[in-house]
């Protein structure tokens, strides 16, 4: 598969758009009522998978294709120390961190 990445000039890419659909669709799955904890554990962590490689997608970070959350969240840390904490376009991607607390 060949990702779509953010290009800067004020669009997200398809590939980018797509797994943060996906990642909402996901969380609307989650509250769902008599959902059983099983499937929501499953959603849960799809939502939170498909929101880094969303991140990692805009960022034109290459991601290996797994469902590790702790691989991908090391590959979003890893971004993180390397990226200047003055980028111009970051505040997306920082806001997904925040909200992932990583």
């Amino acid at each position: 598969m060949k990702a779509k990445f953010y290009t800067g000039k004020g669009e997200m890419e398809s590939q980018t758009k797509t797994l943060l659909k996906k990642s909402a669709e996901d969380e609307q799955t989650m509250g769902l009522a008599g959902l059983p904890p099983t499937q929501f554990g499953f959603h849960a962590q799809q939502a939170v998978e498909k929101l880094l490689k969303a991140l990692s997608s805009e960022r034109r970070i290459s991601y290996p294709w797994t469902h590790n959350l702790k691989d991908l969240i090391q590959i979003t840390n890893e971004f993180r120390r390397n990226a200047s904490s003055d980028a111009a376009g970051d505040y997306g991607a920082n806001r997904v961190c925040q909200c992932l607390a990583i």
